[in-house]
């Protein structure tokens, strides 16, 4: 047994799953992953998280596998992120790893010679039909190729554990991220609360848009689709990811069927739950339930108020569709035309759900500051600072410029030209957030009043 295998063997505590909730009970130095469990779904339909077309299936596992073959002494394991009954992810430092890239890789730090990367490895009392399925996610993965979707690197299936080595994304799954967070406030500045902004929850949502709208065009049916299955960097790039069932620490999110198959009954469309079809349709009602968490910051359960025979019961609501079927409620956080997008999603009618790409579409130009005038001056990148933000605040764009470090200044983009109105000056240390400065804007913005263009202190900010 090499070095590696035998670190990974033991020397860590497991989580006491059934003494806590999924937001309490994992505290590691490295940001949670939804924990893997690498098992067939039997039951109602399909096989895998990632269900594609028998056709599709065959076509692509009857190739090899493109990713290249890593020698297993040069993995250096760190943590666990990780297990399941049949599998897990673990957080390794691969040597070498440049060196095993496909060409045009993007690879962030590719000149260094370690890098962290995240290992998926099959236990080795695994079932037969659990190595199938794992091989088979690997040749699956191994031609998936877009910036929202989980990257894998390169293998180790020369020799038992099998192995995938995936991009490690430093911020863990969303559920957790957004969970221990608030909404951008003067209270989170002034007391280090970590928070995100609305823009940062639309952005979010654009981008696991664009990795479905990529999936859709393959004809890639996800079947779990949830906050849980996606995974940020550290810029807070989202990659939709598939490790499998998620069980342990999200176990409640899960429902079992007559003993056999586990369910994430709370995303699923009604004709999922009653007649076992998945399509790119019921993928569309998992991402109107995935953008209601993020717009919850995963605070609570998608109809926490129903039990799970209740969701089955309301699912039979949906298909008879006499009007008593509930629908989740609209987060306050959530603006009233992104609501009504979640709405058409879970439509009866699954022709009355919107695409993937119509969906992105729709997103898109929600936090693309371009569609407010010419942008291209405000953005300096190269110096590796945020010195600009965005934000839509009551249907207009926002920037917040940040001249010297000293220094912040508000502006409002006008909706009908490229001109920017200067609505405030003051010190960076007054500026405690948009969404504070919402009664101001009404006042002052040019945009929404005809008064003249003002510049004010921030000792005269009334909110």
């Amino acid at each position: 047994m090499s070095g590696w295998l035998r670190a990974c063997g033991g020397g860590y505590a497991e989580p006491d799953v059934t003494q806590c909730t999924p937001h309490q009970c994992f505290n590691s130095s490295a940001p949670h992953y939804a924990e893997t469990d690498i098992v067939r779904l039997q039951g109602v339909t399909g096989s895998n998280m990632y269900a594609v077309p028998a056709l599709t299936v065959d076509s692509l596992t009857r190739k090899d596998i493109s990713a290249a073959e890593f020698p297993r002494q040069q993995l250096i394991f760190r943590e666990k992120l990780g297990e399941g009954q049949f599998g897990e992810v673990h957080l390794c430092e691969a040597e070498g790893l440049p060196d095993f890239l496909r060409e045009g890789s993007p690879l962030q730090d590719r000149d260094r010679r370690s890098v962290l990367v995240a290992v998926k490895q099959l236990r080795a009392d695994a079932t037969s039909q659990a190595r199938n399925d794992f091989l088979k996610e690997i040749k699956i993965m191994s031609r998936l190729d877009d910036p929202n979707i989980i990257r894998l690197l390169c293998v180790c299936v020369s020799s038992d554990p099998l192995c995938m080595v995936t991009e490690y994304m430093e911020n863990g799954d969303l559920n957790m991220f957004l969970s221990q967070r608030e909404i951008e406030s003067t209270l989170t500045h002034a007391n280090n609360i970590p928070s995100v902004s609305l823009s940062d929850l639309l952005h979010m949502a654009v981008q696991i848009s664009s990795g479905m709208r990529y999936l859709a065009s393959l004809n890639f049916v996800h079947r779990d689709l949830a906050t849980r299955n996606c995974l940020l960097d550290r810029r807070l790039t989202i990659k939709i990811a598939d490790f499998g069932m998620s069980r342990n620490l999200y176990s409640s999110d899960y429902y079992r069927i007559q003993g056999r198959a586990v369910l994430p009954i709370r995303w699923m469309a009604w004709e999922s739950i009653l007649l076992g079809k998945f399509t790119t349709a019921s993928d569309v009602w998992a991402f109107g339930v995935t953008l209601w968490e993020v717009f919850t910051l995963c605070k609570e359960q998608p109809y926490s108020l129903l039990s799970d025979e209740q969701v089955i019961e309301n699912s039979g609501e949906f298909f008879r569709n006499q009007g008593r079927q509930v629908f989740l409620y609209a987060p306050p956080l959530c603006p009233p035309s992104l609501f009504e997008l979640m709405m058409r999603c879970w439509s009866r009618n699954i022709l009355d759900r919107p695409t993937f790409e119509g969906l992105y579409q729709a997103l898109r130009p929600q936090v693309n500051p371009s569609r407010w005038g010419n942008l291209s001056s405000l953005t300096d990148e190269t110096k590796g600072e945020k010195t600009h933000q965005f934000v839509v605040i009551g249907g207009l764009c926002c920037c917040r410029r940040f001249p010297e470090p000293s220094m912040s200044e508000l502006f409002c983009l006008v909706p009908d030209g490229p001109d920017l109105h200067p609505v405030l000056t003051l010190k960076a240390r007054d500026v405690s957030g948009f969404l504070s400065m919402r009664i101001f804007l009404l006042k002052h913005c040019p945009c929404l009043s005809r008064s003249s263009r003002s510049t004010h202190t921030g000792a005269e900010v009334k909110v």
